[in-house]
């Protein structure tokens, strides 16, 4: 009996704990270079068709995908009964980054692998100086 209670009491305290918006989102690393922008996004357990990576009105999107969102709804009906839960697994999230106003969003790139998504953002060109030819208009 005090096995059990001690199972539910820290499981009740790691499912706060997974249940925050800190705990439900995924870790993300944001780098930037001479020709681009790299979000790493770390999400061990997920796999490649898990999340869907969208641009719209200068705003990038990751979120779960649909497949990922049926599949997890399935998996909480065959839920186990743990005594001691410590890692969140993997959960529903969505995250939004608004993009610099330099990012070529025709360009954006994005890779899986090893539990680890990369999403390169290049960035436009500068615009260089250049000389501008007066016409001179005759009647």
């Amino acid at each position: 009996m005090m096995a059990n209670d001690f199972g539910s009491m820290m499981n009740d305290f790691f499912d706060f704990y997974s249940n925050t918006k800190a705990g439900k989102w995924p870790k993300v690393d944001v780098t930037e270079g001479e020709s681009g922008y790299q979000l790493d996004v770390i999400l061990p357990g997920y796999d490649n068709g898990d999340v869907d990576v969208k641009v719209e009105k200068h705003t990038l999107k990751l979120a779960t995908s649909d497949a990922f969102n049926k599949k997890d709804n399935k998996e909480k009906k065959e839920e186990r009964n743990y005594l001691v839960k410590e890692s969140h697994g993997r959960s529903q999230f969505s995250r939004s980054f608004q993009l610099p106003g330099d990012a070529d969003e025709a360009g954006i790139k994005a890779n899986f692998a090893d539990g680890i998504l990369n999403v390169s953002i290049p960035k436009v060109p500068a615009a260089q100086p250049r000389d501008i030819k007066i016409e001179i208009e005759t009647d």
